[in-house]
C-alpha cells in the first residue's frame, strides 16, 4: 500500500532522489509521485534503468508541481515481471520548497 504524508504548508516539489543498496536488475524501476492519490506528470516522475548506479535523482522547476497545506504526497514503485534485484533496499526522498 502507498503511504502518503500530509503537507504542513503550501509549496512545490523541487526534486526526487532514489538510493539503492543493490543496483536495479532485470527490468527498470519506475517511481511515481502522487498528490492526494492522483499521479503527477502522467504517472512516471523518475525511471531507474536496470543495471544503473546505486542512485538517481531529478529536479523540477519551482511551481511545476504545487501543493497546499493538507495535501498528501506519496510515492509508488513499479517494476516489470523480470525484476531480479529482490534483495535491494530502496530509499526515496522528496525535496519540497515553500
Amino acid at each position: 500500500p502507498q503511504l502518503d504524508i500530509a503537507m504542513t504548508r503550501a509549496g512545490s516539489l523541487m526534486g526526487i532522489a532514489a538510493s539503492f543498496t543493490v543496483a536495479p536488475a532485470g527490468t527498470d524501476l519506475t517511481i511515481s509521485v502522487f498528490k492526494n492519490g492522483v499521479p503527477l506528470n502522467a504517472l512516471t516522475i523518475l525511471t531507474v534503468a536496470a543495471g544503473a548506479t546505486l542512485g538517481r535523482s531529478a529536479t523540477f522547476a519551482k511551481d511545476l508541481y504545487t501543493f497546499v497545506a493538507g495535501d498528501r504526497l506519496g510515492v509508488a514503485l513499479t517494476t516489470g515481471a523480470g525484476w531480479t534485484a529482490t534483495t535491494s533496499d530502496l530509499a526515496v526522498t522528496l525535496e519540497v520548497e515553500d
